[in-house]
């Protein structure tokens, strides 16, 4: 190592805290100049919040691939599923016979299960939700409010009497 040059390196020193673990330190060394030929100035830096907190990016990091992974085979699962179970119940249509017409409800069944399923493991929010709202109003209420609105502001010209 030349004169003035440092280098470093990260250990794990057995001194155990309060909570049981052990402190990170990183260790520089510097030759020391106007002194004797081998000494070293150490430096010794904690550095056990930053490697927990790289552990904790990297795990996060781990999830969201996971997550990806785990969407990408529902995707793959509900696409086949969905013309499975549309097969089946147009198959249920055409078929009369009471026993056959039971082994496509059996096939519906298993799908609409496997689809619960995927909903399952992706957990909430993981479709969109379809939610209309729905209003019930009377026709001619709707109407009757229209016309008054456009009579009493004047929006249609007065009726010639003279007709």
């Amino acid at each position: 190592m030349g004169e003035g040059q440092s280098f470093g390196h990260v250990i794990s020193v057995p001194a155990p805290q309060r909570d049981g673990s052990e402190l990170e330190l990183a260790v520089r060394a510097t030759p020391l100049e106007d002194s004797e030929p081998d000494a070293l100035l150490l430096e010794l830096f904690d550095t056990t919040q930053r490697h927990h907190l790289d552990r904790e990016n990297t795990l996060v990091a781990q999830q969201v691939v996971s997550r990806r992974m785990l969407q990408q085979l529902a995707h793959e699962i509900r696409n086949p599923l969905g013309g499975l179970r549309g097969a089946a119940q147009l198959l249920e249509r055409e078929l009369h016979d009471a026993e056959l017409q039971e082994f496509t409800r059996v096939i519906i069944r298993e799908a609409d299960r496997l689809e619960s399923l995927m909903d399952g493991l992706l957990g909430p929010g993981s479709r969109p939700c379809m939610q209309m709202a729905v209003r019930c109003f009377s026709t001619r209420s709707v109407i009757c409010q229209w016309i008054s609105r456009r009579a009493c502001c004047g929006y249609w010209p007065k009726a010639n009497s003279s007709a």
